[in-house]
């Protein structure tokens, strides 16, 4: 049952981090083009990439510990 709930904190964590990467894009969209930092807006995505490939790792092996 501790596997679970480690799982689940960490399952809610990288999914905080997730909503604050978005954050971070919807101000690089807003802000004027001049304005805008092309590496910082790489590595936020590379960054969201990689957090949604473990979310959704974390998640499938959810579905097989109750399957």
């Amino acid at each position: 049952m501790a596997m679970q709930t480690d799982k689940a904190m960490i399952l809610k964590r990288l999914q905080g981090r997730r909503n604050v990467l978005r954050e971070k894009l919807k101000k690089h969209f807003s802000s004027a083009v001049s304005e805008r930092d092309y590496k910082e807006f790489e590595k936020i995505v590379d960054e969201l990439d990689e957090l949604r490939m473990k979310i959704r790792f974390l998640k499938m092996e959810n579905v097989d510990d109750k399957g």
